[in-house]
């Protein structure tokens, strides 16, 4: 049930980037071709697309899908900071562009010049930066009030461990819930864990029986090692 509620936003979020898509699609060709009213538009690219150019068209609306799960959009990146989501964004949106070029080379589709690429590039980073942006105040406000969050392990105590505590302790609006560490034996300083948390909840031999009697989620993220590997 878990992770059925965790997917059917996602797939609503991809649903909401093709929609926003399809509408730097549509703004491109307005202000690219003077189209100042809806009967011109949709007029203009009736006359302008033609079958087969409208096939290729749904074909890189889905190909733009896969482009931005491949950039790793609809990821968790909690931990990730608001430029590099940015980035994420602006590398997606140049990505879907370049394919508006290929598929124009391929299939030559009159509706595409150089100012139709260009305002289609930048509105559609525009629009997506503005739905990240809103998404991440709207998670940051809820993870401050205790929702949406991850119950979360560190295994380890060595400093690496001690960073990732401090960093989720002093920001609770990351979302993550620390409920201890991970080891037989203490390696980091007296004050690494977070105020009001145990330091070590569990070793390695009874890490079983702590998950049989305490929350903690299965996603990847919630357990994080932080071990020394012997050279």
């Amino acid at each position: 049930m878990q992770l059925k509620n965790r997917l059917l936003p996602l797939n609503f979020f991809k649903i909401i980037d093709l929609f926003l898509l399809c509408c730097a699609f549509l703004v491109a060709a307005v202000f690219s071709h003077n189209l100042t009213s809806p009967d011109k538009l949709f007029g203009f690219l009736l006359a302008r697309i033609s079958a087969v150019n409208g096939l290729s068209l749904f074909a890189l609306f889905i190909l733009w899908h896969f482009v931005f799960s491949a950039f790793g959009s609809y990821n968790s990146r909690r931990i990730s900071s608001f430029v590099n989501d940015i980035y994420i964004i602006v590398k997606a949106c140049s990505v879907c562009t370049l394919s508006l070029v290929f598929v124009h080379i391929i299939l030559p589709i009159h509706i595409f010049n150089l100012t139709f690429i260009n305002i289609f590039w930048i509105t559609a980073i525009e629009l997506m930066a503005v739905l990240e942006i809103t998404l991440q105040l709207v998670q940051w406000y809820f993870r401050k009030k205790g929702r949406n969050l991850r119950h979360m392990l560190i295994a380890g105590t060595n400093e690496r461990a001690c960073k990732i505590a401090s960093q989720i302790c002093h920001h609770p609006s990351l979302g993550y819930d620390l409920k201890g560490f991970i080891d037989n034996k203490w390696h980091g300083p007296k004050d690494c864990s977070c105020p009001g948390k145990p330091a070590i909840v569990a070793d390695f031999n009874s890490i079983s029986e702590y998950l049989r009697h305490n929350i903690v989620d299965s996603h990847p993220e919630s357990l994080a090692f932080c071990l020394k590997i012997p050279r």
